[in-house]
């Protein structure tokens, strides 16, 4: 396969990946500005790694290189549970959807609370759409959480869902790869050239 074809091929995959299931990976990115960064890194490093075990896959498939990739996949796959259900968690305690009556749009927000801000909202019940919006709006959040405490989340949140990506990628290009190497197909024959009558 010249690299062209091969590039054109990663791009399919990749392009397939992020818009399988209704764009479920575009939908869960982090929200903000940080979604164009993490969907679009995301996507290289899928590329990237798709190019990268579609060389290493290259040659004849023994039982004992099906059972490395089959075991690959299953690390992947193990890999994709974790980080699925730890982003979710991550997602849940570092987001908030604002204005309160709506939930319009998601915003991200930190853990370490302002002391004052952290004091009115135990004292008055409030909840943290409530909070932001006693404060002015998502644009005043520095004045109820830290600014480290706000990058951390923005970092943690982009790393967890680039870990779902790449595992997730990773799982389903060693599955394809084992699939085609173990069940090759006659669509070979596309590419065989035809004989000419003499």
């Amino acid at each position: 396969m010249r690299a062209r074809d091969l590039l054109g091929k990663a791009a399919e995959v990749v392009t397939f990946l992020f818009a399988m299931f209704g764009g479920f990976l575009t939908g869960i990115a982090p929200p903000e500005r940080v979604s164009t960064f993490a969907v679009g890194f995301g996507s290289v490093l899928a590329l990237i790694l798709f190019l990268f075990l579609a060389v290493i896959a290259k040659g004849r498939f023994s039982r004992q290189r099906r059972r490395i990739w089959l075991i690959a996949a299953g690390v992947l796959a193990a890999g994709t549970l974790a980080s699925g259900l730890i982003y979710q968690q991550m997602r849940d305690e570092r987001t908030f959807f604002y204005p309160p009556e709506s939930q319009a749009e998601e915003f991200l927000r930190g853990t370490d609370y302002q002391p004052k801000a952290l004091t009115e909202k135990m004292q008055r019940s409030l909840s943290v759409s409530q909070l932001v919006a006693e404060y002015g709006g998502p644009g005043n959040r520095h004045l109820i959480w830290s600014e480290e405490s706000l990058r951390r989340s923005r970092t943690l949140l982009t790393f967890v869902f680039l870990a779902l990506v790449v595992t997730l990628g990773g799982t389903i290009f060693c599955l394809i790869e084992l699939y085609l190497a173990t069940h090759p197909t006659r669509a070979k024959a596309g590419s065989a050239k035809p004989r000419h009558p003499r």
